[in-house]
């Protein structure tokens, strides 16, 4: 049977989102030829940060109700969570909410990364291409291509969304030779709602190293 893991913190579900960062980001693109992948980044990065927040949602709001109570006792948004997480189903959606949104935080990444790549090229190239590594390192240069695409943080976000996304959460032997790896038990990939948070950080930084550079060459 398939076991999981949830952090017990009700801030663990926290929101970690930099609305005016994102904004930052659509201004640099604007009127460059990288504004329409930027503009399909964002709301994909957008979209799965604020799935990630719901269960934090609605204990805040629960909470917010109860206190309205006059006659009801005092009760902290901690405590509420950990009533709920007695609950098997919203520890599953917990579960599965840490999850999706890792996948999707890096899905919006790499749909950046190959959009901009692509910007330029007569023929685009897909992840999947064989020479997409080659065609990542003539756009970016071997310094940057590394940080955007093969430094170990960003290869092993890789390899566990494809073993979330394509190997029913099981690590590969690829993936248990990498550095930076979130929980693994008996084998199965334990995603946490801090492994999200940890992703967002660590994207954030790549994100804006891509369109600083892509907007400051010739022609950006």
């Amino acid at each position: 049977m398939t076991r999981i893991f949830i952090e017990d913190d009700y801030d663990s579900f926290a929101d970690f989102h930099d609305k005016g960062w994102l904004i930052e980001q659509f201004d640099l693109a604007k009127g460059s030829h990288i504004e329409k992948q930027v503009s399909s980044f964002g709301y994909a990065w957008w979209g799965h940060a604020r799935a990630f927040i719901l269960p934090w949602l609605f204990i805040g709001s629960i909470h917010d109700l109860i206190q309205q109570n006059p006659l009801s006792k005092n009760s902290t948004k901690q405590a509420i969570w950990d009533e709920y997480l007695k609950i098997n189903g919203f520890k599953a959606a917990l579960w599965k909410v840490a999850e999706s949104s890792y996948c999707g935080l890096y899905y919006a990444y790499e749909l950046l990364l190959v959009g901009v790549v692509n910007a330029l090229l007569e023929e685009p190239a897909s992840v999947a291409h064989r020479g997409f590594n080659v065609a990542v390192t003539s756009h970016f240069g071997q310094k940057l291509s590394t940080r955007l695409w093969n430094d170990p943080h960003i290869s092993t976000a890789r390899e566990i969304r494809n073993c979330l996304v394509h190997n029913g959460g099981a690590a590969s032997g690829k993936l248990l030779k990498m550095q930076n790896l979130p929980m693994i038990d008996q084998g199965q990939i334990m995603i946490s709602a801090s492994d999200a948070r940890a992703l967002y950080s660590m994207l954030r930084v790549r994100v804006q190293l891509m369109i600083k550079y892509e907007t400051s060459v010739p022609g950006g």
